[in-house]
């Protein structure tokens, strides 16, 4: 709830909690590659990058959750992408530059695709994480 309530105030709506950090622009969150998977499980998000298997965290890998205002209609979007050094780069030691970038892969958002609408997101998110209610 708190990453969700972090991308509405950087959206500039109403957080349902509360956010991480003071307003920043771009807010950091360091974790274990368990708790990437834990979350890519929560949320059912899946990526294929390079190398490696699909789904797969890599070592210092990262999702990236980003906030997008859409020229044309002024709607914020969620776009999330997973980054990880490549394994060639990690055999070769290759550092990570402008020249030579991590990989991404774009992740899709189940019902929206590559970029979901801030609403759609929101509302994907907190079915996600409710509770099964058994009839």
């Amino acid at each position: 709830m708190r990453l969700l309530a972090t991308l509405q105030r950087g959206a500039g709506v109403t957080a349902l909690a509360d956010p991480i950090g003071d307003g920043e622009k771009i807010v950091v969150l360091s974790g274990h590659d368990g708790t990437v998977t834990m979350l890519a499980g929560l949320l059912g998000l899946d990526w294929k990058l390079g190398d490696y298997a699909a789904g797969e965290a890599a070592p210092g890998g990262g999702l990236v959750f980003e906030v997008w205002r859409v020229a044309a209609t002024g709607q914020q979007a969620v776009r999330i992408r997973y980054v990880a050094q490549g394994l060639d780069q990690m055999r070769r030691r290759t550092p990570l530059s402008i020249d030579a970038p991590p990989e991404i892969a774009a992740i899709r958002i189940a019902g929206c695709g590559d970029s979901c609408p801030l609403s759609d997101f929101t509302t994907h998110l907190l079915a996600s994480v409710s509770p099964v209610t058994p009839h």
